[in-house]
Parts: C-alpha cells; sequence; structure tokens
C-alpha cells in the first residue's frame, strides 16, 4: 500500500466519521430514525466512593522484519498500585500509590522506576484524556534466545534503557445506544445491550534511549538499523476508527472497545556518529475489556487494556505496548 493511499484513506474515514458524528449525533430524530431510542439512563446520585487495585506492564519489542532473529523483548516490572476515587456529581478525582516490591523481585527483575499521570473526561459523545508515561530501567525477558547458556533465574538488567510518552487522545461516540461511562466508570447505565461506531483521534510525543545499543552483541548484525542506535524522539499523530458494544444482562455487561488505525510520525534518530530525521506511517491498536456489575447503590468493574504503536525502521522495527489490569468496586450515596 502506497503511502498516497495510505493518506486518502485515513483522510477519507476522518471526513465520514466528522461528518457522521455532526449529523447523527446532536439530532436525536435523526438518531431514532437509524439507531433506536436512547439506551442509556444517568445516575443523578451525589457522592461516590471507588477504591481501585491496577496492575501494570510496559514492554518494548525490537522485531527483525527479515524473520532472522529472535525479536528483542524487553519488559519493565512496574509496581502494581491502590487507589481511592471520590466523585461528586460530573466531578471525579483519583488517588493512587504504588505498592512496595519484594527484595526477590527487585534481584530477579531489577528496580524499575515508573512515574504515571492521567486526566480524564468522558461525556456520552465525546472524550478527551491527557496521559504522562515515564519508564526507566528495563530486563531482557528472553535471554535464553541470545545466550544458550544462560541458565539463571534472574533476567539481564538494562539499567540504562529508558522512554516517556506524553501526549492526548479524543475519541467521538456517535450512537446513543452506547456508553463508556457505563461500560468503565459505572457514572450511568445502559438499560440493554448496544454498540456504536467510533472515532479516535489524537497525538503524542515518546522518547527511548539507551547508552550503548538495545541489540544483544551476538545478533547485533541481524538488526543492522540499530546495531548503534542511541534515542530517538517520535512525533505521532493518530487516527483510528473503532467500535464498542456492551453485552447487558440485567444490571450485569461485559463491553469490548477496540481501535485500530495509523498516522504520520516524525522520528529524530541519533545513532554513535549520526543523527537522522525520517517520516513514517504505523500502526496503532487499543483495546479495552471490561465486565461490570452497575446497581443502583453498589458497583464494580473488572477491566483491561492493552495498546500497541510502532516505530518502523528499514529492516527492523520497536513496538511499544503497555496493559493494564483494573480491579474497583464502589458505593453511591
Amino acid at each position: 500500500m502506497s503511502v498516497q493511499f495510505r493518506y486518502s484513506f485515513l483522510l477519507f474515514a476522518f471526513l465520514f466519521l466528522f461528518f457522521a458524528n455532526t449529523a447523527f449525533a446532536n439530532n436525536k430524530d435523526t438518531l431514532s430514525t437509524f439507531l433506536k431510542l436512547d439506551n442509556v439512563e444517568k445516575i443523578n446520585n451525589t457522592f461516590s466512593f471507588r477504591p481501585y487495585y491496577t496492575i501494570k506492564s510496559t514492554s518494548i519489542s525490537i522485531i527483525d522484519k527479515n524473520n532472522v532473529s529472535e525479536p528483542v523483548l524487553y519488559r519493565a516490572k512496574i509496581p502494581s498500585s491502590a487507589g481511592l476515587g471520590f466523585g461528586y456529581k460530573f466531578i471525579y478525582i483519583c488517588l493512587s500509590l504504588d505498592l512496595p516490591r519484594s527484595s526477590e523481585s527487585i534481584a530477579k527483575y531489577g528496580n524499575t522506576k515508573s512515574t504515571s499521570f492521567q486526566m480524564s473526561i468522558q461525556r456520552r459523545h465525546f472524550g478527551m484524556k491527557f496521559f504522562f508515561r515515564n519508564y526507566r530501567h528495563f530486563y531482557l525477558s528472553n535471554p535464553t534466545d541470545f545466550y544458550e547458556d544462560w541458565n539463571s533465574s534472574r533476567f539481564p538488567k538494562r539499567t540504562d534503557i529508558g522512554t516517556y510518552t506524553l501526549g492526548f487522545y479524543n475519541n467521538y461516540i456517535l450512537s446513543n445506544r452506547f456508553s463508556m461511562n457505563a461500560a468503565f466508570d459505572q457514572s450511568e447505565r445502559q438499560k440493554k445491550s448496544g454498540g456504536s461506531l467510533m472515532l479516535m483521534g489524537g497525538g503524542f510525543i515518546s522518547h527511548l534511549v539507551n547508552d550503548s545499543t538495545m541489540i544483544p552483541y551476538d545478533v547485533r548484525d541481524n538488526f543492522p538499523d540499530l546495531r548503534n542506535y542511541r534515542k530517538g524522539t517520535f512525533n505521532s499523530v493518530i487516527i483510528a476508527p473503532g467500535y464498542g458494544y456492551s453485552f447487558v444482562q440485567g444490571n450485569f455487561s461485559l463491553t469490548p472497545v477496540l481501535f485500530a488505525g495509523s498516522g504520520p510520525q516524525f522520528q529524530s534518530n541519533r545513532e554513535t556518529h549520526k543523527r537522522y530525521f525520517r517520516m513514517r506511517l504505523p500502526l496503532f491498536f487499543s483495546s479495552k475489556v471490561a465486565l461490570s456489575y452497575n446497581a443502583k447503590t453498589f458497583f464494580s468493574c473488572i477491566s483491561f487494556s492493552y495498546e500497541t504503536s510502532n516505530v518502523p525502521f528499514h529492516l527492523t522495527k520497536i513496538r511499544t505496548g503497555t496493559t493494564a489490569l483494573e480491579f474497583a468496586a464502589g458505593v453511591r450515596f
């Protein structure tokens, strides 16, 4: 697929979904013709209290496009966290704390340093999320693919590898039959099963750094693009159509949401003895699924999210992935 064709396709998809959102999402008569009646009810309780527990992970995969070598897979051992959420009318404040790790875990996986921040607003048809994620110290999770005599229960540590991502996403929900709030935050209630076409748009800046090379010494020739790679900054713009559907049975619901798309990525890369710039069009993928219970006073949710993006080179690509598993329960007054 040529770059010109992919740009034309993305522009067409964006304009189609934008005008569909404008025409349908704000016109109830048109919505009732195509999408039946409003399927979501607001919850008017004044105050809510929501404890939660979260397990997160992040990875950096370096992939040989010629399939000569196994991927080089780095992971960060991020501490799990516990927190409390407090809601008053349309305002929601969340406080969380990283839980301590055992000395055995630190010895095996290393002592990852992490900082994360997220602020989000989700309305019926529009949502926005700002985020910052910073991770330092990774471990090589597949050492036996590169070191035949590796028999230790501890993994090789890379305290020099660090990455951060700063950005934002918007989402547009076209139908009154589906609510992101009902599925993941329980601030609304979905009365029966329904779904919606959606559109995500956003941008983010990512940075990756190491002090020598990202590639194990014995297979450096299989990754010529990154043989002497030191650091890079990647500015990405994303347009990703998506779809979500809630399967509702009484107070229970099961909701998968999926976004997939692409957009221009402007790279600034530095090797040991040179620096170069380029533009690529990588793929982006984001998914989330939730199992929720949403009664009048008590509510709970188990959710899992996965997001991945790519940094393509000529013969190699870097794939980053983040996951989060959250358990939450709460009450309303």
